[in-house]
């Protein structure tokens, strides 16, 4: 992912900020039949400010697992919206202007290896059935399941582990426009009906200290 400096996020707790608010990851990787690309909810592991680990799991049906051993890319995307250029102060002042896309991403590349063993399938629904039950008034548990229910619903997937080598992460908020035009861009995402919108505002509005003139 190509990362102008002034789209580099200011510090590794935007990355696990983007993250934990998009864990429904694409997992690529490269396959006899060529690129192809999973999509799966994941389960992270940190030490202090260092991203070590992503665990997620296939479905045993799915045969990416089979040759998933080796590199792989993780995509999180975040907020993206589009800019009409209509919102620039400098379309009314030059009209040397045109459209563009605000998003943020996270790219984790790192080298993957499948997982069978039933205790760690077990322990890992459990963590990710904890992770988005939580904020659910009655959460459900693994524990809920009748006996041995889950031992045979583990049996359908196949655990994969991803060691962690390298981590890029992209926020483009309009770093790149003046002052003018970065309140241009505020005011007209948050007139915008669409909630995407108003997220957007406030990641540029975030980011509006970076001033470029």
């Amino acid at each position: 992912m190509f990362v102008p400096d002034m789209f580099a996020a200011k510090d590794n707790e935007e990355t696990f900020r983007i993250i934990d608010a998009n864990p429904f990851a694409t997992v690529i990787g490269q396959t006899d039949a060529g690129m192809i690309a999973t999509h799966v909810p994941v389960i992270i592991r940190r030490e202090g400010e260092k991203l070590t680990h992503i665990e997620c799991h296939f479905s045993r049906g799915n045969t990416h697992w089979k040759e998933i051993e080796g590199d792989v890319l993780v995509i999180f995307r975040g907020v993206e919206q589009y800019i009409t250029p209509s919102w620039y102060e400098t379309k009314q002042e030059t009209g040397k202007v045109v459209p563009t896309w605000n998003y943020e991403a996270v790219h984790v590349n790192g080298t993957a290896r499948a997982i069978q063993d039933a205790d760690w399938l077990l322990r890992h629904v459990s963590d990710v059935t904890d992770r988005f039950e939580a904020p659910r008034d009655a959460p459900w548990a693994t524990s809920d399941a009748p006996d041995g229910f889950m031992d045979v619903m583990v049996r359908g997937i196949v655990g994969v582990e991803i060691e962690v080598t390298n981590v890029i992460t992209k926020v483009k908020a309009s770093q790149n426009r003046n002052k003018a035009d970065r309140k241009g861009v505020i005011e007209g995402l948050n007139a915008e009906t669409e909630p995407a919108a108003h997220k957007m505002a406030q990641l540029v509005s975030r980011y509006a200290d970076w001033d470029t003139g």
